[in-house]
């Protein structure tokens, strides 16, 4: 996944997770409501909430395990760097 896509995902699940947080915080309680359309309506502010979360943490999963691949790759380069520079070097002990 290149960096611009992630940011546009993680920007995007943010805003959702925001719009979202306002929504349920004037949401009225399951008592309150008395028609089919009402019940209906409150069902899917709360899929939303919990699809929105879905994939925060399925970004942030990606994010961890991209985390850790860019880690080890920097650590195998610095690895593969240093044994060029020590071949390298015996070459032109030699």
């Amino acid at each position: 996944m290149t960096t611009n896509l992630a940011q546009r995902n993680f920007s995007a699940s943010m805003r959702l997770m925001q719009n979202v947080g306002f929504k349920c915080a004037s949401l009225p309680e399951l008592g309150e409501l008395k028609t089919l359309s009402e019940l209906t309506a409150r069902a899917r502010l709360v899929r939303s909430a919990l699809n929105a979360r879905a994939l925060f943490e399925s970004l942030n999963k990606n994010l961890a395990g991209l985390s850790e691949a860019l880690a080890e790759f920097e650590k195998r380069k610095r690895l593969i760097g240093a044994e060029s520079a020590t071949r390298r070097k015996n070459d032109d002990e030699t």
